[in-house]
């Protein structure tokens, strides 16, 4: 028999998943239900994938920003 091959399964995050349940041990959902598995090993954090998500976040509250003062200077008083 061949020897199984294990690999995360993608779980959450937007707009790229960030948080696995990795190498088959970790029950399916259970970054939803014990975040504590993290700190344990039994989930992952995919970095990559997280400093690409937070750098959408960070473009979206940073052009709304300019959107809001932009709004803010053209309202008559």
């Amino acid at each position: 028999m061949d020897v199984p091959v294990y690999c995360p399964v993608l779980a959450y995050g937007f707009p790229l998943p960030f948080l696995a349940d990795s190498r088959g041990i970790a029950p399916a959902g259970s970054v939803a239900r014990d975040p504590l598995a993290l700190l344990i090993g039994v989930d992952d954090i995919l970095w990559q994938r997280l400093i690409v998500s937070g750098a959408f976040w960070m473009l979206v509250v940073s052009a709304i920003r300019l959107w809001w003062k932009r709004r803010q200077r053209k309202l008559p008083e």
